[in-house]
């Protein structure tokens, strides 16, 4: 019975942030200038929920799990962008971005819950429960552009909905499916020192190399984004127009 309160109470609080961070990212959406800076909100909502309510303390590890939860957010857009062959214009543009892209960044951001933040799990539990949430996922992003007719048109209106359904629900389940755990152990102070400590467990090196692709991931598309932006943002020059210095 307490751990059921405790799991209930846990996904009421995470759910919450998970809507509060939907709320900031639909307001990132109203200027262009924050746009490749939307995926990092989820990821410092969640790492906030972690870092409070769950006490885990560990620096690196929340980094980790930023990075990564970060960078999926890019990689499920560009696989729904690569799957509608006619970009963003295409007609199966929402079906495939809300769907297949929702059921590869919630399979990414699960397992970067799971590497950096929750405990072991054997295989078989580990691959069911991440193929369960990457389906809601998928689900729940197709669900949220379903109702975009109701709040406005256009691409970003579509978006408002989707945001708000897929955080406000995947969070919960990522700390049901997915809970913490500490990761410290005892340590000696020095190795004839009796008297073990609790120190924090080191990041295994290959964790340190997701991380680091993470990293060179998102710094690459964050300047290709800003870049994007500024071309954008630049007037054009209408062919046979005069511009003002040649008057």
């Amino acid at each position: 019975m307490g751990d059921l309160s405790k799991n209930l109470k846990n996904a009421a609080v995470s759910a919450i942030l998970g809507l509060l961070s939907g709320v900031v990212t639909c307001a990132t959406l109203a200027s262009p200038m924050w746009l490749p800076f939307s995926g990092i909100v989820f990821a410092l909502f969640l790492s906030l929920y972690s870092w409070w309510w769950e006490g885990l303390r560990y620096r690196w590890r929340m980094i980790g799990f930023i990075l990564v939860t970060t960078s999926a957010f890019w990689i499920a857009v560009l696989v729904g962008l690569f799957g509608t062959h006619g970009g963003i214009e295409s007609p199966d543009f929402e079906e495939n971005i809300l769907f297949v892209g929702g059921v590869v960044g919630t399979a990414l951001v699960a397992l970067a819950r799971y590497i950096f933040l929750s405990g072991v799990q054997n295989r078989s539990t580990l691959i069911w429960r991440v193929g369960l949430i990457s389906l809601v996922g998928g689900v729940l992003g197709a669900a949220g552009g379903s109702v975009n007719t109701s709040i406005g048109k256009g691409q970003v209106a579509s978006l408002i909905p989707v945001f708000m359904v897929w955080q406000g629900c995947i969070a919960p389940l990522l700390v049901v499916l997915f809970p913490s755990s500490s990761m410290s152990g005892e340590i000696p102070l020095q190795p004839s020192s009796p008297v073990p400590t609790k120190r924090s467990l080191p990041l295994p090196v290959w964790k340190k190399l997701v991380m680091l692709v993470a990293f060179v991931f998102l710094a690459f598309w964050l300047v290709r984004g800003i870049r994007l932006q500024r071309q954008t943002a630049q007037p054009r020059i209408q062919p046979g127009s005069v511009s003002p210095a040649t008057k």
